[in-house]
């Protein structure tokens, strides 16, 4: 069942975002930017930074093409394809520890620009948006950012303690099959 937490998490979250974080964020956030909660994504990038690069593209692949089925139909594989591709440069930094609340909280954020600044283009490129860069990096890309940083703050000590025993339990599983 430990094995399995980190798919039931992501799940949860991915439920959450969808149904309550709407309601919860004020009106008043939402009048001249957008600000669109990622808690799915923030899981994917601890996953990456604690688990390794392999794992988190997997992650970023699934719940990516789930966002992309449930949110975005205009076109599927953005979600999926840039997170992917983010949890995976993300998990590239995974071997340069100790890694320390500030590190991953501008780690987090300056992820989730690198992957709204991918949907942008790729948007761009497609012709789906008309938006230009700065207005849609001032007003959406920014204020989500900030917020995803925020929620990476507000859950760092529960993930990272699932993390640690899910690490432990695998390492103590591999001394046990030797």
């Amino acid at each position: 069942m430990k094995r399995h937490s980190i798919w039931l998490l992501c799940l949860l979250m991915f439920f959450l975002q969808s149904t309550w974080f709407n309601w919860i964020l004020p009106v008043s956030w939402q009048s001249d930017v957008h600000v669109s909660p990622n808690i799915v994504f923030v899981l994917i990038m601890y996953v990456a930074l604690y688990m390794g690069r392999h794992k988190a593209l997997m992650y970023g692949l699934i719940f990516g093409i789930l966002q992309d089925f449930m949110f975005y139909g205009h076109m599927l594989g953005v979600h999926s394809f840039a997170m992917g591709l983010t949890a995976y440069l993300l998990g590239l930094l995974q071997a340069r520890k100790p890694y320390f609340i500030l590190n991953i909280t501008l780690l987090i954020g300056l992820s989730y620009i690198f992957f709204e600044s991918i949907m942008y283009g790729t948007y761009l490129l497609f012709k789906v948006t008309h938006m230009d860069y700065l207005r849609a990096f001032t007003h959406n890309i920014l204020p989500s950012a900030l917020f995803s940083m925020l929620v990476a703050l507000a859950i760092y000590l529960p993930v990272r303690k699932l993390l640690d025993n899910l690490i432990s339990l695998k390492k103590v599983q591999e001394d046990s099959s030797r």
